[in-house]
């Protein structure tokens, strides 16, 4: 994959041998390149979730989900009881 090796490595769901294969490639690498791989995964998590989006999307599927189980949205109250 193009993008493998730049900010962390693609591996296919259910797939073990494929899992045993990227391990593998991944500490061949120079612990300067796994270093490097992971500040750059680092950075984009924090560039692209915050606490807020989260929330946000969190309420989001809880909002879906209410909606398709009873046909409705229902108001979800979160705070504390």
């Amino acid at each position: 994959v193009a993008s493998d090796r730049i900010t962390g490595m693609r591996i296919a769901t259910g797939d073990p041998s494929a899992l045993a294969t990227t391990l593998v490639r991944f500490f061949s690498m120079s612990e300067a390149d796994r270093h490097a791989i992971g500040v750059r995964g680092r950075s984009w998590i924090v560039d692209h979730f915050t606490q807020e989006g989260t929330a946000a999307l969190t309420l989001k599927v809880y909002a879906e989900v209410a909606t398709h189980r009873n046909g409705s949205p229902k108001t979800l109250n979160l705070g504390p009881q």
